[in-house]
């Protein structure tokens, strides 16, 4: 279980670069708010977008690029994270940076100070994994435990209080944690045996736990066992051992994949997919990689973030026109992003801010559009 957590969540100890592998190569992709990015075998990252939360990274005065700009990142990274207001990565070396808006200390750097270049995020050296939302920062220690600065309104930091916090703090009650995701209010983690434990804002019931409460503390969630967890707006999925996916919380958008609507506080399947092998939750969407390297999605297609032109929310999973997939990306209501297997970065979903990263801006890209000026 151990092992199939660290891979189905992209999380690793080491570089993950194998030998010979094109140091060029895209290994991973973010997508947070108007901005996406992609990080290269050689541990460049790369970014497109919006730049009005400073989260191209790149110290640049332009509102936004249609291409890929680089990183000013101090050394290589071995991992990537992306929200509406700031983005991370842990670095080949050991520790972490962070960079973009900071009103929360979401950065965890001891002030509010806004980073147009990425920093170094201070007793992040022995970060495993990280999470980073527009308001928190929590990453897993080498220990399996969690650590969290930033805001703190609704719980989120998960230490009982309601207190902001500049630098990392410790998340108590957590141990073995093998993967984490951030929402926008709600933290979960996934532990070594695949059970979900929640913390934080929980109106639409994303934490999963039953109830409708908010909880400052983690609380018991639903327990799979998972293998992967992705947290969207106000609810939450998390891929099954069985290759089935659950969700559960808002489903105001169909995101749940239950016609119903309305919202649900516990979990359960969504029906039409099997076989997956990865997931992600955008805002109000969410989309499953399958065994087949197919993409299925589902949710709100206001923006063409299911990858069509129909406009409609979907409960029934739709498949996006595009094969041989490896990696599928979104934590947004804007874009979604896929990786193909020869390398290539596609992009759909709404182009106002150049978040499809095709060298155009403006309109709705309702087919997949490869993204073009990466190395």
């Amino acid at each position: 279980m151990v092992a199939a957590l660290l891979t189905a969540c992209g999380r690793r100890d080491f570089d993950p670069r194998p030998d010979g592998q094109d140091l060029q190569a895209v290994v991973q992709l973010a997508v947070g708010g108007k901005t996406a990015c992609a990080r290269l075998a050689s541990g460049d990252l790369w970014c497109w977008g919006a730049n009005g939360n400073l989260l191209l990274g790149a110290d640049l005065t332009v509102a936004s690029s249609p291409v890929p700009v680089r990183v000013r990142t101090p050394a290589p990274t071995i991992d990537l994270e992306l929200d509406d207001g700031a983005g991370g990565a842990r670095l080949a070396g050991g520790g972490a940076i962070g960079w973009g808006a900071n009103h929360y200390g979401q950065l965890g750097i001891g002030d509010t100070t806004s980073a147009p270049v990425p920093v170094v995020v201070p007793g992040a050296d022995d970060a495993i994994a990280l999470s980073i939302s527009s308001r928190d920062l929590c990453l897993v220690r080498a220990d399996r435990t969690v650590a969290c600065s930033g805001e703190s309104s609704e719980g989120m930091l998960g230490d009982g209080s309601t207190t902001d916090r500049l630098t990392l703090g410790p998340v108590p009650g957590l141990a073995n944690v093998m993967a984490l995701t951030s929402g926008t209010s709600h933290v979960c983690a996934l532990d070594g045996s695949g059970a979900a434990t929640c913390w934080g804002r929980n109106v639409s019931g994303q934490l999963g736990d039953g109830t409708f409460t908010l909880r400052t503390t983690p609380v018991p969630g639903p327990v799979g066992p998972y293998t992967a967890i992705a947290a969207g707006d106000e609810f939450t999925c998390a891929l099954r051992v069985d290759r089935g996916v659950d969700c559960w919380g808002s489903n105001l958008d169909l995101q749940l994949g239950d016609p119903a609507g309305g919202t649900r506080a516990s979990a359960a399947k969504v029906p039409g997919i099997a076989d997956a092998t990865a997931i992600t939750a955008g805002s109000q969407h969410a989309c499953a990689l399958l065994a087949d390297r197919s993409v299925w999605c589902w949710g709100d297609d206001e923006r063409a973030q299911l990858g069509d032109a129909l406009g409609d929310t979907s409960a029934t999973p739709r498949r996006v026109d595009l094969d041989d997939v490896v990696e599928v990306n979104s934590r947004t209501d804007i874009a979604t992003c896929a990786r193909t297997a020869d390398g290539a970065v596609w992009c759909w979903g709404d182009n106002l801010d150049g978040t499809i990263g095709n060298g155009q801006v403006g309109g709705l890209v309702t087919a997949p559009s490869r993204v073009l000026g990466l190395p």
